[in-house]
């Protein structure tokens, strides 16, 4: 799918040129002399449309993919004048107001979100990123943020030559759209010639990245586990050393945990469907007594399972409250996708100042980085003491660590740590 905004002609005029570009449908705004415009063009046999509403500065649609479950797309181009984008965002917040599916918001919103998505020009205005700000928080929307260059629109000579750059563009969801597609993520592209913007390619599918080794991490969901403590007392022994200790712990945990903390979310969609089957008997039935008590008994063993599903999502969103005392596993859910969404390292610059993805070209740059950080550039320093106090290593205990036969289980202890 392609959009293409502030179009300056005709929309009839455009088909033609997206006919020769291989798109089969096109929808578009009209257009008011040279402003506005906003085009949508699509291959029939990869995507599903409907247009919901068509206005100056966007158009609402329903998308599906083949095979596919349908998503509501807003392509945005609004105005640079505040009094139109104060329409464009009473429409955008009516929408907002009955939306229940899963709705990606996307374009040119000509608003910035704080002072550090402007350089140069004037100061940029608190105001008005404070209304926009709340203007994205009252919609319910997430800024997916973006790869790439940090700025999407490049502005006039200010005062001195220098330029005026802003990101203006952006793409924005909803929970449901973070949800049904968790690694979908935004990408600036190079900018050229004929245009003041950067395109932007939105990508619902996962982007190819480099898989590190999953780490150990203790999970707060196993304190609410029976057996947790008393298969941690088995597994530590007192005779043996630290090392060999944290790697047994480490080997009995995983094998305890797969059999345990990992069935949370199968035991839930068990517990889910029997007492669908059991709500929908006693629906359908006269009162039935042993039915009522074994619906008793599994809602309790469901709570029990929800709540540890919630400390789960809550450890891995690293949120630091909870809202109104209820079980919000679907906010941490979202909290976590787009922390890791935000953590994935998909590009990177280089000391030539090029983008780098691919994945072995990836690994390279940062391993070269480190190697380089942590390289003796055999220069004498001069040791300083300070009122931070260490303990010190007796000889043995040095010898241990520096012997290569305990490398890797060193490596292992300080993950567990």
């Amino acid at each position: 799918m392609l959009v293409i905004m502030e179009t300056r002609c005709d929309p009839n005029k455009l088909r033609r040129t997206f006919e020769l570009l291989g798109f089969d449908d096109v929808i578009a705004t009209e257009v008011q002399g040279y402003a506005g415009g906003i085009a949508v063009a699509w291959q029939s046999d990869c995507f599903s449309v409907d247009v919901c509403k068509k206005s100056f500065q966007y158009l609402h649609l329903k998308v599906k993919y083949r095979n596919g479950d349908w998503w509501n797309f807003t392509p945005v181009y609004a105005s640079p004048m505040e009094m139109n984008r104060n329409l464009l965002w009473r429409d955008i917040e009516s929408i907002a107001q009955n939306m229940s599916e899963p709705w990606l918001v996307a374009g040119d919103f000509n608003d910035i979100a704080c002072a550090a998505e402007k350089k140069g020009g004037a100061v940029a205005s608190n105001r008005k990123c404070n209304i926009f700000n709340a203007r994205i928080e009252a919609c319910s929307l997430i800024d997916m943020g973006a790869m790439g260059p940090k700025f999407t629109w490049r502005g006039p000579k200010y005062h001195g030559g220098q330029r005026i750059f802003q990101r203006l563009d952006r793409a924005l969801c909803n929970g449901q759209w973070r949800l049904q597609f968790p690694d979908g993520f935004v990408k600036v592209l190079t900018r050229l010639d004929f245009s003041d913007h950067h395109p932007i390619l939105i990508s619902p599918i996962e982007v190819p990245h480099p898989n590190a080794p999953r780490q150990f991490r203790f999970e707060s969901a196993w304190l609410l586990e029976d057996k947790y403590t008393n298969m941690l007392s088995q597994s530590w022994n007192r005779d043996n050393s630290l090392i060999k200790n944290l790697s047994t712990v480490e080997r009995e945990i995983k094998a305890w945990r797969f059999q345990s903390i990992d069935n949370v979310l199968y035991k839930k969609r068990e517990l889910m469907s029997r007492l669908n089957g059991i709500q929908r008997s006693l629906q359908s039935a006269h009162y039935n007594s042993s039915l009522k008590r074994l619906e008793k008994k599994l809602q309790g063993e469901l709570s029990i399972i929800l709540r540890k599903e919630e400390l789960m999502w809550f450890q891995r969103s690293r949120a630091k409250w909870l809202m109104d005392g209820d079980r919000n596993t679907r906010y941490y859910h979202i909290k976590t996708i787009n922390r890791r969404r935000k953590n994935n390292i998909t590009m990177l610059k280089d000391d030539s100042d090029k983008w780098i993805e691919e994945v072995d070209q990836l690994r390279k740059l940062v391993n070269d980085f480190y190697v380089k950080l942590f390289t003796d550039d055999c220069i004498s320093r001069t040791w300083r003491p300070t009122e931070i106090t260490f303990p010190k290593l007796e000889q043995d205990e040095k010898d241990r660590f520096l012997s290569k036969s305990l490398e890797g289980s060193w490596r292992l202890g300080v993950q567990i740590c």
